[in-house]
């Protein structure tokens, strides 16, 4: 046999409870998706490639059918999309990569899939994916902007809207791959808290505190912001985008800098939580971050790079 009969009955039995949820509450899709996609890392993880991929595409089937019968095919890419973070991560996991590389391989198969989708489901076939993008970010800022259009209080005039509309139109591939990243990490996550709950073999990412982005991405950050003050048209375009998605790394480093030095000090975790909100509320403490981890590259804050060992062969006195 290919497949459990109990793993598949387990497995569809659940995807299908989550699935009548979805469609009863749609306010908890969000959090539907992330249990939808532990549940398919858990089961692609505890059976195998191959069995891990048959019980995913079975219980994907099954919750098209039904989808299809309730007339709620607009659930089924939710489903799909989180089968598919079960099954990439299922087999990160096995690699047992670092955590740079397993959120950059999550990352780049989900977005290959949102692009495969835009593709197939776009109703202008000759649309690039970059046109796609910025169609779909058009069409939610605007309809953004148009509930504030309706009250009264609403201090933003139209010649803003369109300011903050064109900014968003400039860097939104870039929050495309910061949302894709946040939904990969978010699952890497929580599946920690699942899998060693429940007994399942999680990879050793190391401390997370001591991680740093590869020293060669400063150059390229440096070569980006040149690029978006001299260049102009696709170049300026990829420039500014670049800079976005490295600034979140960057920031990402630096809250782990600062997280390093909590660790080292064992400061409590409601002063933590605390001065995280706060930085998270206010911009320019984000800021201080994303400079932290972008001059950690040359001062190395929390000396991780131990100096080369002199060779005494090479000293001659």
């Amino acid at each position: 046999m290919f497949m459990k009969t109990t793993d598949v009955l387990r497995c569809a039995g659940a995807a299908i409870a989550i699935f009548l949820v979805a469609s009863w509450v749609p306010f908890f899709r969000p959090l539907i998706s992330l249990l939808t996609s532990l549940l398919f890392l858990y089961f692609a993880s505890k059976s195998g490639r191959l069995q891990g991929i048959l019980i995913v595409a079975f219980s994907l089937l099954i919750i098209s059918a039904i989808a299809g019968l309730l007339a709620r095919t607009d659930i089924i890419f939710l489903f799909v999309e989180s089968g598919l973070i079960g099954l990439v991560l299922a087999e990160l996991f096995r690699h047992e990569l670092s955590f740079g590389h397993t959120m950059l391989w999550g990352t780049i198969a989900l977005l290959a899939f949102e692009v495969l989708v835009l593709y197939l489901f776009s109703p202008s076939g000759d649309a690039s994916p970059l046109e796609l993008f910025l169609e779909t970010g058009r069409a939610r800022i605007k309809a953004f902007f148009a509930i504030f259009e309706k009250t009264e209080s609403a201090a933003l005039n139209d010649q803003q809207a369109q300011i903050m509309i064109k900014i968003f139109e400039q860097i939104y591939p870039a929050l495309l791959v910061m949302g894709t990243a946040f939904v990969i990490w978010i699952n890497i996550v929580f599946s920690k808290i699942f899998f060693l709950r429940i007994g399942l073999k999680y990879p050793d990412f190391g401390a997370l505190d001591q991680w740093f982005a590869p020293l060669s991405m400063v150059w390229i950050t440096i070569a980006a912001g040149f690029a978006s003050f001299f260049a102009a048209g696709s170049i300026k375009f990829l420039a500014i985008n670049l800079i976005v998605i490295f600034a979140a790394i960057y920031t990402w480093q630096g809250l782990m800098i600062m997280m390093c030095f909590f660790n080292k000090y064992r400061i409590s975790i409601w002063l933590v939580s605390g001065i995280c909100l706060l930085i998270f509320f206010q911009g320019y403490l984000l800021l201080v971050l994303t400079l932290a981890g972008l001059f950690d590259q040359w001062i190395d804050f929390r000396k991780l790079r131990q100096p080369a060992v002199k060779n005494p062969e090479d000293d001659f006195e």
